[in-house]
């Protein structure tokens, strides 16, 4: 059975990917930053839930300590709303950057990376 490792998995979007994957023939790897709080949605006794902060740099091997999955959908984004603040770019995009690329470097064959609000700015209705 292939492995999904989903990152930001108590976020909006994080939190209704696990749920639709639980009706699939994959094994899901959740993670975020709190296990207590992860334990108070549905789909917590459902996957592998491993506690980690994303916006620790290390040199450890990622993809191993995750369990070696076969997908990752990464998701995990903090701050929002605060769309016109600088840490998106100087502290966000540089860990997820590390992230991404220590999981990639030890084996990680595939990866999703889906975004939500930060690419377009602060906006209201439809976007064109």
């Amino acid at each position: 059975m292939e492995k999904i490792l989903v990152t930001g998995a108590m976020g909006f979007v994080g939190n209704h990917v696990i749920e639709e994957l639980i009706n699939t023939n994959y094994s899901i790897i959740a993670t975020d930053i709190s296990r207590e709080k992860a334990k108070s949605f549905k789909w917590f006794p459902k996957v592998k839930f491993i506690e980690y902060d994303l916006n620790k740099i290390t040199n450890d091997n990622l993809y191993c300590f995750f369990d070696k999955p076969d997908i990752l959908i990464h998701l995990a984004w903090q701050g929002l709303p605060n769309y016109n603040e600088l840490f998106h770019i100087e502290k966000n995009s540089y860990n997820s950057y590390f992230f991404l690329k220590n999981t990639i470097m030890n084996g990680l064959p595939r990866l999703t990376i889906a975004g939500t609000c930060f690419e377009y700015g602060k906006q209201e209705g439809c976007l064109a």
